[in-house]
């Protein structure tokens, strides 16, 4: 069962189950957002030349991980289910 989270939903570990998905917005990457952000950050040729790209194992240009990463963060943060913490000792939290 996929579940859209349509705004902050706080839940508890103990609230999930096993099998159950949510589903995240999306985000569109194309070569100048690849190449503006490896340019700063992680400028191998596989990255930034498309064609020096076609001879690697990705056969063209491919974003950087870090670039994923921190696009995949950014969706889990502002898409998944927050989780509310119990306190761990008396008088946390109150």
């Amino acid at each position: 069962m996929s579940q859209q989270c349509s705004g902050p939903i706080q839940l508890y570990l103990e609230d999930l189950y096993i099998g159950q998905r949510f589903t995240s917005g999306v985000h569109h990457m194309d070569a100048a957002r690849i190449k503006s952000f490896v340019a700063e950050f992680d400028p191998q040729l596989f990255h930034l030349d498309e064609v020096a790209a076609r001879s690697t194992i990705f056969k063209g240009l491919s974003p950087s991980g870090l670039h994923t990463l921190a696009i995949s963060m950014r969706l889990l943060v502002t898409g998944a289910p927050t989780y509310r913490q119990r306190p761990y000792w008396p008088g946390w939290g109150s």
